[in-house]
């Protein structure tokens, strides 16, 4: 019966008349922007339920959506029978924020009507700015997000280059000053990051949101440590001496002077150029932007060693530094008293080397000279040492078989007295051992290169050998192109003389 009066009325005339008590309850819901949101809401289902949005429009009577609203992003779930009547929304944007509504109405004559509010609110992750006091030195965090309920982390103090300097309590407010009152202003500038969280990730799915602030402080000029007060140069050459500085706010004067000229800040030679300056600040060796003055340009003389001041004023205070350049020579001096023992050192090495290998390549020369003097020595040479042959005195054995005596060595008689020879002894001692035989039986021949006639020579008995028996030396006759005689090429090839030795 109420359906169909709800299906009868228009959605703008709607109205709901409340009979007895009522009881209301409160409720907050996040979302991330473009996610889904489920608003629960616990009614009697014998009575009749609604949603109103946040600008009073009514969402749903019972089970049914305003067609006003997209079915696509707007829906209800949950068990009615249980009554759960939990409204979905879909793809939540800004427009979709507010306060919801659901209520039951008492038309079955209940008494008691149920009312529940509830709140959506779109999560946004916190935008931190941070306000600096630069008088009293305190910085303030202010995350603006939603939810409001922020965790904080330690800040952190930066150099201008990003660097770490150190870390300072997690607190939204701070005193960048620590307990250090004794320390350098310069020191305490850089960059100051904030951080804190809400529990809401950004695009990029980070929950830890950062804000951050520069902080300059003015300071009197003030001379780097790295900055060295004894610098070199040499007679001569164009002096270059330079230091390095901080200065906030920028000097209003650079004067450099010795003890006999004052001042080089009117000068070609004082040179004033931006520079990164390295500080030690909070036990951290760090990079600054600072500045570097340099005296350069003009030749030195003896004079010019001497001590230089630099002179540096802003409108918050002046700082002097002295420079004292001295000679490059004494720099190395202890290391030059020991270069010419050291060179006498490396001369006489050097001669040890260069003897050596002179002696090596000496021995090496008059080795490969006698080798080819022994190799270069002429056959005349050879038959001078053997003396003359007379052939018509030599006896040469009848020929015998050689296998025969081979195989019964007891039929060698006393007169055979070669054959034992060539088998005791090598062949180089046969040799010239038959050589020394022949010499002593010469007759006294004169010229040892004549001819000799091979119809009148004698075959050797050793010329027919078994196979197991090699042949190790070979005499020819002289050459047919000796200067003394000349025979048939046919008659050179004839060999005079054969010596043999059996294998073992």
């Amino acid at each position: 019966m109420t359906r169909s009066i709800l299906k009868l009325m228009p959605w703008f005339v709607l109205h709901i008349y409340y009979l007895g008590a009522k009881t209301t309850t409160k409720n907050t819901v996040y979302v991330l922007k473009g996610k889904s949101a489920v608003l629960k809401c616990q009614v009697n289902s014998k009575n009749n339920y609604y949603w109103r949005g946040p600008h009073d429009d009514l969402y749903t009577s019972g089970l049914e959506i305003n067609p006003k609203f997209s079915t696509n992003t707007l829906k209800i779930v949950g068990d009615i029978s249980y009554g759960e009547y939990d409204m979905h929304i879909e793809n939540v944007t800004e427009k979709e924020e507010g306060i919801y509504k659901c209520f039951e109405d008492g038309f079955k004559g209940l008494n008691r009507v149920h009312v529940m509010y509830v709140t959506l609110i779109i999560q946004v992750p916190p935008t931190i700015r941070i306000i600096k006091n630069v008088t009293d030195r305190i910085l303030t965090c202010e995350p603006d997000g939603i939810p409001q309920n922020y965790r904080y982390y330690r800040w952190q103090h930066l150099s201008e280059y990003g660097q770490l300097i150190r870390l300072l309590p997690n607190n939204p407010t701070i005193q960048i000053e620590q307990n250090s009152a004794n320390i350098d202003n310069f020191k305490l500038s850089g960059i100051y990051v904030c951080r804190a969280e809400n529990g809401v990730a950004d695009i990029h799915g980070s929950t830890i949101q950062t804000g951050e602030a520069s902080v300059i402080l003015q300071d009197k000029p003030r001379f780097v440590a790295v900055t060295e007060s004894i610098q070199y140069g040499i007679v001569g050459s164009q002096i270059d001496i330079s230091v390095m500085v901080y200065c906030h706010p920028e000097f209003s004067s650079v004067n450099i002077l010795t003890n006999d000229f004052c001042c080089f800040n009117e000068t070609k030679y004082q040179l004033v150029t931006d520079y990164n300056i390295t500080i030690n600040s909070f036990e951290q060796t760090v990079r600054m932007k600072g500045y570097k003055i340099s005296l350069e340009g003009f030749t030195l003389t003896e004079k010019d060693f001497t001590i230089y001041s630099f002179l540096i004023q802003n409108e918050i205070g002046d700082e002097t530094f002295s420079v004292k350049l001295m000679v490059k020579e004494n720099k190395f001096k202890s290391k030059s008293e020991y270069e010419p023992s050291w060179l006498l050192m490396g001369c006489v090495f050097g001669g040890m080397v260069i003897c050596s290998i002179g002696s090596n390549i000496y021995c090496y020369m008059k080795g490969k000279t006698r080798v080819n003097v022994m190799l270069e020595t002429y056959p005349e040479e050879h038959y001078d040492q053997i003396g003359t042959i007379n052939y018509n005195n030599v006896a040469f054995e009848p020929r015998t078989d050689v296998t025969q005596e081979n195989n019964d060595t007891s039929r060698i008689d006393g007169d055979s007295d070669i054959l034992l020879r060539v088998e005791s002894e090598s062949s180089k001692e046969s040799s010239l051992e038959r050589l020394t035989g022949i010499s002593q039986s010469s007759d006294g021949y004169e010229n040892p290169y004549q001819s000799i006639n091979p119809g009148n020579i004698e075959i050797h008995l050793y010329s027919n050998l078994d196979s197991n028996i090699y042949q190790n030396t070979i005499i020819f006759p002289m050459s047919a192109e000796t200067k003394h005689t000349k025979v048939s090429e046919e008659t050179s090839k004839t060999p005079w003389l054969i010596i043999y030795t059996k294998k073992q």
